[in-house]
């Protein structure tokens, strides 16, 4: 089930302080009126009481989904342990340092794409947006699949720069059947940018041997 707690936290306008609501876990078997409030963040929205002041307050959150077996963790610590009670249930389980990272790994396992091979394309991406104009600080993040086109919203900056769609099923299915093998699962994992170069190297070591 869902856990949460409340703490009294300050306004960073204002300054006053307010009981919040801050949510722990959240299962989306048992709570789906809580799945979306996570992906369009509205989970980690913030009124104050005092001044009306709005603002998004992140903190450690797991997000569970039973029927695909999967749980994603928004959090700092990188020595996760999996629940008592899942240990051995064959769980894809995910670490993400980000708030964007948390939403894209959500949207990504929800339709049941192998989040490893999407972290894999983004650079390439990156650098062919960059290659047509795109600030070299852009950030993409994915937002699914149209008509067989990988879907991904660009940020510069923090600021959202508009979605572009990519043909890449060709190089998904190359990543999955030739440089992946099955996902570990059981074990929290952290698949970003860093995780996706180091395989990357290691798929063109491979190919040149």
């Amino acid at each position: 089930m869902s856990s949460c707690h409340t703490e009294c936290i300050s306004c960073s306008h204002c300054g006053r302080k307010g009981d919040y609501i801050l949510w722990d876990s959240v299962n989306v078997e048992r709570n789906p009126e809580l799945a979306d409030k996570v992906k369009d963040q509205s989970l980690f929205k913030r009124t104050c009481p005092h001044c009306g002041y709005e603002e998004r307050i992140w903190y450690p959150c797991l997000y569970h989904d039973m029927k695909r077996q999967f749980m994603v963790y928004f959090c700092d610590d990188p020595k996760l342990d999996v629940p008592r009670d899942l240990k051995g249930c064959g769980y894809l389980l995910r670490r993400t340092d980000t708030p964007e990272e948390f939403i894209e790994k959500i949207l990504v396992l929800e339709l049941e794409i192998d989040d490893r091979a999407v972290a894999m394309m983004k650079p390439f991406v990156e650098a062919d947006l960059e290659g047509k104009g795109a600030p070299p600080t852009t950030e993409i993040y994915f937002r699914g699949v149209d008509r067989g086109r990988f879907i991904f919203e660009c940020f510069d900056k923090g600021q959202c720069g508009g979605y572009v769609g990519y043909d890449m099923g060709r190089f998904y299915n190359y990543c999955v059947t030739q440089c992946l093998g099955k996902p570990v699962r059981d074990v929290f994992q952290t698949i970003d940018r860093d995780w996706a170069e180091r395989q990357l190297k290691r798929c063109s070591c491979q190919c040149r041997d």
